[in-house]
């Protein structure tokens, strides 16, 4: 058994349909030039990403300079844990700084495992930098800590 619609569609479907049928084209237009565009961008950051950085200090205070070189960090103490349970975390601590331009160091359980489970931790830090004293930090747990020597 055939079935025939007894009635035509309605004139705004009618509409619709027709509608899509002549903006496909300009659609189509619009997300090539967004992908030339996207691709462009793209070419111009890792060409920029490649380039030489200024050197340290050539443009203080420009937002486009580049801070200096992270001065070793002398590490003395690093406890993480609770004041009944804690690990010591100076390894942890040295692979996080390791490489980073800027020390800040992200206080959690990745430093030196979780010493007391369901418990909110600090970490108590004692570190010295080049022709400084010591210097003593703490944080909570998920708080940031700058090691900065400046």
């Amino acid at each position: 058994m055939l079935l025939r619609p007894r009635r035509p569609l309605p004139g705004a479907l009618l509409f619709a349909g027709l509608s899509l049928l002549l903006l496909a084209p300009l659609a189509q237009a619009q997300s090539e030039a967004y992908r030339r565009g996207y691709d462009q961008g793209y070419a111009d950051g890792l060409a920029a990403a490649r380039q030489t950085p200024w050197p340290a200090g050539a443009a203080p205070n420009w937002p486009g300079s580049y801070p200096a070189p992270a001065a070793p960090i002398t590490l003395h103490e690093a406890r993480y844990g609770t004041a009944e349970r804690a690990c010591d975390a100076r390894a942890g601590i040295a692979r996080a700084l390791a490489n980073q331009a800027i020390p800040v160091l992200t206080v959690n359980n990745g430093l030196c495992g979780d010493p007391a489970p369901n418990q909110r931790k600090f970490l108590v830090l004692s570190y010295s930098c080049p022709g400084q004293g010591p210097v003593r930090q703490s944080a909570w747990e998920g708080q940031p800590l700058d090691l900065s020597c400046r």
